[in-house]
């Protein structure tokens, strides 16, 4: 029975691994399953069963798209893969199963990022706005002043009818590099996040499904963040902030590095806090999410002032106590 169990378990990890390679051929970000299917196989059944969908979906990306697309596959899907399999297996707590999930994420992009730099002989960001530079000036002349437009209007430059073509791409795309590069370790630091938490969240609740023993995961109202943590996370908010405000040029990336860290984390728990009360009131699961998403549009990382107060003053706490 368990070698029946086994050999469907295989079948169907290589049918969902060829799946996910075939459908990154067309559209190469759907790899970001990849590691879902892979974790949740390596804790159902064993650790191994996890290289099936991995090898098979990155020989695929191999076969059609090259080495670089499967260097990129395998390099951010294996730590990802790993640190999802070993909490699970060992039924961490949610909390810290995120935390590493999340980790892990971070290795592999950036891990990813660094393999692309080697593998291109350059900064794989200059390489993306030197590509780009060299496609908008083989635009036909009606596209390309549309796209020139509409570049002025984001960047807020004004554009002299008589530029050179080439000095004014080139200077655009000057600007648009400064702006990725300042902007790269925030959304690094956000795509890990969520990639990481989605990948535990996902995986765990389908092992769930499938009546496997893991650790069960809080409903996202009762989120909140451990006591001493918190108190850590605001200390490092403070310390973050205070070195933004000094202004020094080679400690402000670092500045902005960990308020967005923990900034992040409180907006999560600011976004529990307005869930718990939606919830108290009755409110469909589908409208508090979209609740929550159009506030989050509206207001942004300023969440983190409501998830900081809770944790200060425990507003939900109070409010269970008082119903």
């Amino acid at each position: 029975m368990n070698s029946f169990r086994g050999t469907t378990s295989l079948v169907i990890a290589s049918a969902l691994g060829l799946l996910i390679g075939v459908s990154s051929i067309v559209f190469f970000p759907l790899v970001v399953f990849l590691p879902m299917v892979a974790i949740y196989f390596g804790v159902k059944d064993e650790w191994y069963y996890s290289l099936v969908p991995l090898i098979l979906c990155a020989g695929i990306v191999y076969s059609q798209l090259g080495i670089a697309e499967a260097g990129i596959v395998l390099i951010f899907s294996t730590p990802l893969i790993a640190s999802g399999i070993f909490v699970l297996k060992k039924k961490w707590r949610p909390f810290e199963s995120v935390a590493v999930c999340i980790g892990a994420c971070l290795v592999g992009i950036l891990a990813c990022y660094f393999f692309a730099n080697q593998y291109l002989g350059m900064d794989v960001i200059t390489y993306g706005v030197n590509s780009f530079s060299q496609y908008l000036q083989s635009l036909p002349e009606d596209m390309y002043n549309s796209v020139i437009d509409s570049l002025s209007q984001t960047l807020g430059t004004d554009v002299a009818q008589n530029t050179d073509p080439q000095v004014l791409v080139q200077s655009f795309m000057r600007q648009a590099e400064e702006i990725i590069r300042g902007a790269l370790p925030t959304m690094i630091i956000v795509y890990s996040a969520l990639g990481g938490l989605i990948t535990y969240a996902v995986t765990r609740r389908k092992l769930e499904n499938a009546s496997v023993r893991v650790v069960g995961m809080p409903r996202f109202y009762d989120y909140i963040l451990p006591n001493k943590f918190a108190r850590f996370s605001i200390l490092m908010l403070i310390l973050s902030f205070f070195m933004m405000v000094l202004g020094d040029k080679t400690i402000l990336p670092i500045a902005v590095i960990f308020s967005t860290v923990f900034m992040l984390l409180f907006m999560v728990q600011g976004l529990a806090v307005i869930d718990f009360y939606l919830a108290r009131s009755r409110v469909p699961l589908l409208i508090r999410w979209m609740v929550m998403a159009f506030l989050y549009a509206i207001l942004g990382t300023m969440l983190y002032l409501v998830g900081m107060f809770d944790q200060m003053f425990r507003f939900r706490a109070r409010s269970a106590r008082q119903s």
